[in-house]
């Protein structure tokens, strides 16, 4: 009798976990005041620290000093960090070292400049498709998220989704009353704004919904119609490109198409 012993297996808290990315948020609070693309400008909680014309330099102590406008002459030491605005350059004297904006620049050499100007911006816009990885697309509501399922409720109770644009959905209760899930039964299309979603009810409160929106891309025909005028929107390809060889292959939802407003 011959004994062949078996490979013994990993155990499961042991095996490597798959490449994970993030492939959709979930916006419980919108918030106010954020700016439509980044202008070059930095702070944080409501306060502005510094404006897109702003040079920043950090001594090398660590010191930070007040962000400086255009036209100011400052001298800087090695070990020095300086910031400029985007798409200036200075070159220092005497020893002539480039800084180019916006990325943090370490300093090698003492030297003065003079700091930028912002340049006006020449950028050309084309209509379709743009020159800024934009494009257009129309949102139509694919998913409603039970944020919280309140009580009281009844099956048939009306779903309110304000603008709807065309968008209904029914909610599936549990014994109490709570809402577990809500149905998308007609996704509508053209939404350009977050719409006010809850339920209609003569006996329910205290649920929370929040609604997920995926998005069609237009083709360069079907922009040019008059009624798809006011449903289109644009939308920005993902700063920095993520190379497909980190992921584990296959990765079905890396390229996810949904918005949570």
């Amino acid at each position: 009798m011959t004994f062949t012993p078996s490979t013994p297996s990993t155990p499961q808290h042991m095996q490597p976990l798959p490449f994970q990315g993030v492939v959709g948020v979930r916006v419980l609070n919108p918030g106010r005041g954020y700016l439509a693309a980044p202008n070059g400008s930095t702070g944080g909680q409501g306060r502005t620290w510094s404006q897109p014309n702003s040079t920043i330099i950090r001594r090398n102590t660590l010191l930070w000093e007040i962000p400086a406008n255009p036209g100011r002459q400052v001298c800087v030491n090695p070990g020095d960090m300086v910031r400029l605005p985007a798409g200036t350059t200075v070159v220092t004297e005497p020893n002539e070292e480039e800084i180019i904006g916006p990325n943090p620049h370490i300093v090698e050499f003492v030297g003065c400049f003079t700091t930028p100007s912002l340049p006006a911006d020449s950028v050309v816009r084309g209509s379709y498709p743009t020159s800024d990885s934009s494009y257009p697309v129309i949102l139509y509501l694919c998913e409603i998220y039970v944020n919280a399922s309140g009580v009281r409720y009844r099956e048939g109770d009306e779903v309110v989704i304000e603008p709807s644009m065309g968008a209904t959905a029914s909610i599936k209760v549990n014994d109490m009353g709570g809402i577990v899930s809500v149905k998308v039964t007609s996704g509508g299309e053209g939404f350009v704004q977050r719409p006010k979603v809850y339920v209609r009810s003569a006996t329910g409160f205290n649920t929370d919904l929040i609604p997920r929106f995926c998005i069609d891309r237009i083709s360069n025909d079907e922009i040019k119609e008059p009624t798809m005028q006011d449903k289109i929107i644009s939308v920005v390809d993902c700063v920095g490109k993520v190379p497909a060889s980190i992921y584990d292959a296959p990765c079905s939802t890396c390229n996810d198409t949904s918005m949570v407003w």
